[in-house]
């Protein structure tokens, strides 16, 4: 294995272990179906952003760029539905 591919390896290991920082959040507004300390506008931030850098990896054609992002989006749009779902209506 060269070094280019163990350096894609790291970072594709890395952005996915970062992207796994948003599982725990996931599982606990899916397990207290609340989502009141929840900021959507940080979500919406975030989201805007891996979704910037998800086509710049396209374009470049970069796959840590690629994997980490899609992973990544994955979750904030998993948090942003929960969000949807499960927030308070005011009436």
């Amino acid at each position: 294995m060269d070094n280019q591919t163990l350096i894609e390896a790291f970072v594709i290991f890395t952005g996915l272990l970062m992207s796994v920082g948003y599982l725990p959040q996931i599982i606990k507004i899916f397990r207290r179906k609340s989502v009141a300390d929840i900021s959507p506008i940080t979500f919406l931030i975030l989201a805007f952003g891996m979704s910037v850098w998800l086509v710049y990896g396209f374009y470049i054609s970069d796959k840590p760029l690629i994997v980490t992002n899609t992973t990544a989006l994955a979750f904030i749009t998993t948090i942003l539905v929960q969000y949807f779902l499960y927030r308070k209506k005011k009436t």
